[in-house]
């Protein structure tokens, strides 16, 4: 839900034989059962313990990469620690999406996931969209903080483009990317 209007995103997984109107018709199937059924917005996710990597070895991943970037092996990197959540009991798919709809309303929410597990997020960046024949893929490198008037993100939108680091990261980015769609 953005700026009053309600957004569905549905994700499915084709291959060049998948007739593509076939699932479309029978995603908005199901997109039209899940709305009548009153209980899809009130499931509750289940009970969740959180696992994290340690800091030391956050650290030592950083110190890794750093050597690795020194020695010219990489160009660019991020580094995040992981966050892992194991469901004590059924986990509900659909309360975690509605949730992170709810607390993120300007972001990207997905979800992927094999029946066993769930990769679930939501991010700021549109991560592809479709256009008839063509693929568009937002990738960005580097980041400011918001200024506190709209002239300061514009001096902070400057600095951005006129640093040499973060063009180098922005081309490693685009050229990644670039690879791995060819």
């Amino acid at each position: 839900r953005s700026e009053g209007e309600d957004w569905f995103t549905v994700n499915i997984l084709v291959s060049p034989e998948t007739d593509v109107d076939a699932e479309a018709r029978d995603a908005l199937a199901l997109v039209d059962a899940a709305a009548g059924d009153a209980s899809v917005e009130s499931r509750q996710p289940a009970r969740v313990r959180r696992e994290q990597d340690s800091r030391d070895e956050w650290v030592r991943w950083t110190r890794r990469a750093l050597r690795a970037i020194e020695a010219g092996r990489l160009t660019k990197v991020v580094l995040a620690r992981r966050n892992m959540l194991r469901a004590e009991g059924r986990f509900s798919p659909d309360a975690a999406i509605v949730r992170l709809i709810e607390g993120y309303p300007d972001c990207s929410v997905f979800l992927l996931g094999n029946g066993t597990s769930s990769f679930v997020g939501a991010t700021p960046e549109d991560l592809v969209h479709l256009e008839k024949s063509g693929v568009g893929i937002s990738c960005l490198a580097g980041t400011g903080p918001r200024g506190g008037t709209p002239e300061e993100d514009d001096n902070i939108a400057e600095e951005l483009l006129n640093s040499d680091k973060e063009r180098r990261e922005h081309a490693a980015v685009v050229h990644a990317v670039a690879q791995a769609l060819q």
